[in-house]
């Protein structure tokens, strides 16, 4: 799912009015990509068992910045960590 996140990260959805400045989306992509490398870390430590509340506080995380990652990567890990994996 952090593969897909970090692919997409320029095209996040925005609120409000007006268009962001460079810098804006500069930091905004970094914010998703801070997110993304979080994600990494939860599924790749080894011998970590990442909670579904870990995972959920992510996501929410990336929601926050206007990505919304697809539903089938999202129960993917979400069962990835249901199952132990």
């Amino acid at each position: 799912m952090a593969r897909w996140v970090l692919a997409h990260a320029d095209k996040a959805a925005r609120n409000g009015p007006g268009s962001p400045s460079h810098d804006e989306n500069s930091a905004k992509i970094e914010r998703i990509q801070a997110v993304c490398r979080e994600f990494q870390t939860l599924a790749s430590e080894p011998g970590a068992t990442p909670s579904y509340a870990d995972f959920e506080a992510k996501l929410h995380a990336l929601r926050d910045q206007g990505v919304f990652p697809d539903e089938r990567l999202i129960f993917a890990f979400a069962q990835a960590i249901h199952r132990g994996l």
